[in-house]
């Protein structure tokens, strides 16, 4: 008898048991519930090629998103919350198809009506209570909803598709081979039964489609577009497909029951028997004969073995032969990337799978254990916990995973256990499940003990899963955790379903989730987004498929590519400023082009722009994996070696693409100085920091690039600080980009680097870069420093949102007052200035050009037009402090776009897409050339201002569109104007480079044949900007007389000297007009004096604008050269034009060229590089030609005013 406290008490929990069933969600009643007629409505969902891919991947993935939700609604979730809530907003069990019936307004043809139901309808109206009110709907999409939905269903389509000729053969062969795998082997390391069993001529990949409209669509004919396609045909199908599965690389499992484990181990309850059994037949409203045993029930055994054991004990073995029991059915998926479909080796007997069986097994260790788990990391979530357990770590070092679920089955479910449980619960099911039979309480005893034994033999002996045994020698990729910022370039010319399997794996490998890696696809044409930047890899699933890949532009366009990543990462780069970001994150862009190759054109402008990506970008890695023979890309890359990986359509996917996510993978993490940002220029200096993460056996790696402290500072260190008392052990090295101590891996051998590994506990550890680069001369030449950190130990919990598991150990990485260091900064001059020898052909190559430049743009030219080729050129004559300098107008009215600056990166940030519209289009020369005027006048002030006789070229460059022209009023006015400035400015040289036919700009220019170029927008920047370069780099440095006014007077008479600086080997071109050497003037002369301890060659012409020492060919008429071995150069000028009464005086021409060896080492400030030769320039007793400058004058602002005059008329 049982005593009345306890009677009390099982009435108490009764009722409570009842209350919950009505608060309970609505997927415990006997339809589909309403939040869930969103998957039903519509064909789209059946066909599961439109949900997300059911891998363990994107399961975590949904659950982060959920998780990261719930703050923001004001729900503090702990895992309870989660898990419960999970099963009460997305599962139902059971869920089938009514056969003949037909999809109208109002009727959806689905219900619970499979044998799965009523096991799930007890679990969550009686043993796992709950509910979803605050469940945050809108953190996923209708697809990720759906998608979770069958994620967590359990069920069986046995309907005939029609296909089964094919798929079940095929499923068969594999079946007869399935073999045991190692935790380590290849192609994902899972069981043979869960490989890509279907081949593609027989079971064709489909894509994913755009979501259609929420109404429902009719069933096509074999249309495997909107519905996996059924016959017709009555009967079972000889392979059905089971839902409700995810797949991991420890086998496929049940999502629900792993879930529902989780759920029961965090609100753990046994509950007698006879008050389930009572409640049963409340509900069912009829009694049966009580059973004499007091077992009670265990949530954690309901929900996971015992309860699809009872099924077996229920709706199999009553039925079969000799009441033996089967359990266990292999399957194979039709994909190991995306999987979507799961098909079954066989039609009966499928109450205990094989994906079932690991579920539960998994479900009820982790549900024995999670309590324990909790206790060590309080914040535990369902993501980390998931995560870790389906890994090769474990769970928190506790040795519990996925591969070891074979070891921990006799220890988790003793099999006397089990039996007991499996016979409880199938007492209270029997009471639920309209069977086909009546069973007695001791025959369901009896069935239940035979279904246990029947699991205890077949899981050691038939499961055949992945072994946990480890290798001797890991890759190095196994104890990286990837953390990058990637970004894919895809030329859509690959057909959707080939290329999608590749694609998704090496995404896959690296680690996209939140506080973690990202991900960006775009097009490899025009680099359209074609997938924003997500930490999700669900919204590459989603955003990404057949219909929208159809959507963009075909093929590559590696100048495309190169823009938009350089755009795209100099955004980055200006918000990791902004947020003060240290990065953490590496930097790759993975292109994956089909079979198309680079022209020549597009070639050499990609060497030219990758080039100038590696000084403004140092940190980012171009990798190339895609078809044809992939060495056409061996010059975009800077390890061809390491970075060029091949794609054959029809390869085994992991083999194929495995070698790029490593590739990906092995990259160093940045640390980088966010106060740079992209234009690589502070005014701050001091500490900047962030939290870094590391697991158990695992190590991150770094690289900070010399960019960062190639200059010398004081006090520049990086800093490695130990959180909450934990170990590490830190590594460096300034060559091998993996330096770690105690190294396992293949890919390391600590004999022969050269690294230095320190140990540090509860303090820091600290590099000094504050003289790194010493003795290097450019940033190029000095190497970056590799650190690595690897954590030994640590007994606190990481409660932190960025842990990705608790077990993790945190960190802080800082940077104290480092540097802005780039070649496009000045620092150093751009590749084509150091070397420029080979790309023109003319005695300009071996000149370094020095100028002042006025740059006027028609803005009729769109910008995205105009900039590359503005840009190129710009980037060819050496902008730089001490060097070239840039002014940039709008030609419509001379408005200012960027004002007079040495920094090329002042005019990327000064002129872009916005400020180039906000100056009207046009060309109007009248008023360019007034701007001019008075800009030279300004200038040649300032020279006198400061004495300095100029020793830069002066160039005007005129960039009309092809609709510019000067009118027929302009014209003799601008004619005349230019003429006079030839008089009084005679060191300003014009140069149109500009669309249509230049010809309507003949009588603008000195020589029509060499001052005229063709800007072609159809061309590539280079083939239409390089003869501009070489113009520019022709025309010689202006030497003037400081002591000039503007009107022509000069103060006095003497000497004025100018330091100038050369490379060995090269020489520098000068032009001394005929304006400062009026009348005969005695003790006037030139003075060439060395100051380096080097020979020059000073050569001199009043005709030839380029005179020098050609050591294989005679000297020129006109030309004559001396050597300043024996002392200073001097050129007397006294009488330089007397005689010259009834024609021009011509300028003195004159070259100064260093010899191309010596020990020198310039350190003044304006030496652009270590090895440049320096000597003086002098000049005695020049003139000012005061008529002429006085005549010029009066002419100009007569003509300035005669224009006005006309323009107001």
């Amino acid at each position: 008898m049982i005593p009345t406290n306890c009677m009390a008490a099982a009435l108490c929990l009764g009722l409570t048991l009842i209350l919950g069933t009505v608060q309970a969600q609505e997927n415990a009643m006997l339809q589909i519930p309403p939040s869930l007629v969103e998957c039903y409505n519509t064909s789209y969902f059946m066909n599961r090629d439109n949900r997300l891919p059911a891998n363990m991947d994107t399961l975590i993935s949904l659950i982060e998103k959920v998780e990261n939700s719930y703050p923001t609604s004001g729900v503090q979730a702990d895992i309870r919350t989660v898990a419960v809530s999970l099963l009460h907003r997305f599962r139902q069990d059971g869920i089938k198809r009514a056969p003949g019936v037909t999809a109208i307004d109002g009727v959806i043809p689905y219900s619970p009506t499979g044998f799965q139901f009523p096991k799930f309808r007890i679990l969550l109206s009686r043993l796992i209570p709950g509910n979803a009110n605050s469940f945050p709907n809108s953190s996923l999409t209708s697809v990720e909803r759906c998608s979770l939905h069958f994620m967590l269903s359990s069920t069986f389509d046995t309907r005939v598709r029609g296909d089964e000729n094919s798929v079940c053969n095929q499923l068969s062969q594999y079946r007869a081979h399935r073999l045991p795998r190692s935790a380590k082997n290849d192609d994902e390391n899972n069981f043979i039964g869960d490989v890509e069993w279907l081949s593609e001529d027989t079971r064709p990949k489909r894509g994913r489609s755009a979501i259609p409209d929420s109404k429902y669509v009719q069933f096509g004919e074999l249309d495997y577009e909107t519905d996996w396609a059924y016959s017709g045909t009555e009967g079972t199908s000889q392979c059905p497909v089971e839902d409700g599965l995810v797949r991991t690389p420890w086998g496929t499992v049940s999502a629900g029951t792993v879930i529902a484990g989780i759920a029961a181990g965090v609100q753990q309850q046994t509950v007698q028997l006879n008050t389930l059994l009572a409640l049963a037949s409340q509900r069912r409203g009829r009694g049966r004969s009580q059973s004499q045993t007091t077992n009670s029930i265990d949530n954690r055994w309901a929900a996971t073995l015992a309860g699809d054991l009872a099924e077996v004990t229920l709706v199999q073995v009553p039925v079969s032969t000799n009441n033996a029991a089967s359990v266990g059915a292999t399957g194979g998926w039709n994909d190991t990337v995306l999987p979507h479909w799961y098909f079954l080796s066989q039609r009966t007997n499928l109450e205990a799978t094989d994906a079932e069986i690991r579920g539960g097994l998994d479900g009820l260790i982790l549900a024995k254990n999670v309590a324990n788990w909790r206790t060590q990391a309080s914040s535990l979530k369902l993501s980390q916990l998931l995560r870790m357990y389906y890994s090769t770590n474990g769970v928190l070092s506790s040795g519990v995973n996925a591969c070891s679920r074979q070891s921990q089955f006799p220890n988790v479910a003793p099999s006397a256990e089990m039996a007991e449980q499996t016979s409880a619960f199938a007492q209270v099911l029997d009471r639920e499940m309209q069977l086909r039979v009546t069973l007695q309480p001791l025959a369901i005893t009896q069935f239940a003990s035979t279904a246990a034994l029947s699991l205890v033999t077949y899981v050691p002996q038939s499961l055949n899963d992945v072994s946990c045994t480890a290798t001797s020698s890991l890759d190095l990729t196994d104890v990286i955790t990837p953390m990058t910022n990637l970004y894919i370039f895809l030329d859509t010319s690959w057909q959707y379903s080939s290329i999608v399997d590749y694609v998704f794996y090496v995404m896959q490998q690296l680690n996209i989730h939140p506080y973690a890696s990202t991900v960006t696809l775009l097009s490899a044409q025009d680099g359209s987004v074609i997938v924003n930047t997500t930490h999700y890899i669900t919204d590459v699933s989603q955003q990404w498929n057949v219909t929208t890949q159809a959507t963009y532009a075909q093929g590559l366009n590696l100048p495309n590519v190169l823009r938009t990543i350089q755009n795209i990462t100099q955004n980055l780069m200006n918000a990791e400023q902004t947020n003060s970001s240290l990065s953490g994150h590496s930097l790759v862009a993975l292109i994956i082009p089909n079979q198309q190759t680079v022209n020549d054109g597009d070639s050499s402008y990609a060497t030219t722009e990758i080039q100038y990506i590696q000084e403004q970008i140092p940190d980012l890695r171009f990798i190339y994996y895609g078809g044809g023979s992939i060495q056409r890309f061996a010059s975009f890359v800077r390890d061809p070696t390491q970075d060029l990986f091949s794609l054959t359509l029809g390869s085994t996917v992991a083999t194929s693409a495995g070698p790029v996510a490593k590739r990906i993978t092995k990259i160093p993490r940045r640390i980088i100085n966010p106060r740079c940002g992209s234009t690589w220029i502070t005014s701050s200096w001091g500490t900047d920091q962030m939290d870094q993460y590391v697991g158990p056996g695992m190590v991150n790696f770094y690289r900070v690039s010399a960019n960062y402290f190639f200059g010398t500072g004081s006090n520049r260190l990086v800093t490695i600080q130990s959180q909450n008392g934990g170990s590490y052990t830190i590594c460096t090295s300034r060559s091998y980009e993996w330096p770690q101590q105690n190294s396992t891996t293949s890919s390391t051998n600590t004999n022969t680097i050269e690294q230095t590994c320190s140990q540090i506990t509860g303090n820091s550890f600290s590099y000094d870069l504050s003289s790194a680069c010493n003795g290097y001369y450019t940033i190029t030449q000095c190497p970056d420093l590799y650190l690595s950190v690897q954590a030994t130990t640590n007994t606190t919990s990481c409660t932190q949102d960025a842990c990705q598991t608790p077990n993790q150990w945190r960190y802080i990485v800082s940077m104290t007052n480092m540097g802005c260091y780039s070649g496009v900064s000045g620092l150093a001059a751009t590749i084509m200035d150091f070397f420029p020898f080979q790309q023109w052909s003319d005695v300009s190559n071996l000149t370094t050009v020095i100028t002042d430049i006025y740059v006027f743009v028609d803005t009729y030219w769109p910008y995205n037009w105009v900039v590359d080729y503005v840009a190129y050129v710009l980037q060819g004559i050496n902008i730089h402090p001490y060097a070239s300098k840039v002014t940039l107008f709008a030609a419509s009215d001379a408005s200012v776009l960027v004002n007079t600056t040495d920094y090329i990166i002042n005019v990327y940030e000064e002129w872009n897409s916005t400020s180039h519209y906000w100056h009207p289009p046009g060309f109007n020369l009248p008023l360019i050339l007034n701007t001019l005027s008075n800009r030279v006048e300004d200038l040649l002030e300032a020279d006198r201002v400061a004495d300095n006789l100029g020793g830069r070229s002066l160039i005007a460059l005129l960039i009309p569109s092809p609709t510019s022209f000067v009118n027929e009023r302009d014209y003799d006015y601008c004619q005349s104007y230019i003429e006079r400035l030839g008089q009084s400015l005679p060191n300003l040289h014009f140069i149109y480079y500009g669309g249509g036919a230049l010809v309507r700009f003949h009588d603008f220019v000195q020589d029509p044949s060499k001052d005229l170029f063709v800007l072609n927008t159809e061309k590539s920047p280079e083939l239409c900007g390089d003869p501009v370069i070489t113009r520019i780099r022709q025309v010689p440095r202006r030497l003037s007389n400081p002591r000039c006014y503007s009107n022509g007077a000069i103060s006095e008479f003497g000497m004025n000297s100018l330091k100038q600086f050369e490379r060995l080997g090269s020489i520098n071109f000068y032009r001394l007009d005929s304006l400062y050497l009026p009348v005969r003037q005695s003790m006037r002369y030139l003075k060439i004096s060395p100051i380096s301890s080097i020979t020059f060659t000073v050569c001199t012409s009043r005709s030839l604008a380029l005179p020098f020492r050609n050591l294989s060919a005679p000297l020129r008429d006109g030309e004559s050269c001396e050597s300043t071995a024996l002392g200073s150069y001097s050129y007397d000028l006294t009488d330089a034009c007397t005689g010259y009464d009834f024609e021009p005086c011509p300028p003195l021409f004159f070259s100064v060229q260093a010899q191309s060896f010596g020990e020198i080492s310039c350190t003044d400030p304006e030496c652009q590089t270590p090895d440049e030769a320096q000597y003086v320039i002098s000049l005695n007793n020049l003139g000012c030609n005061g008529a002429v400058a006085q005549q010029v004058t009066l002419s100009l602002v007569a003509s300035a005013l005669l224009i006005v005059s006309l323009r107001e008329n």
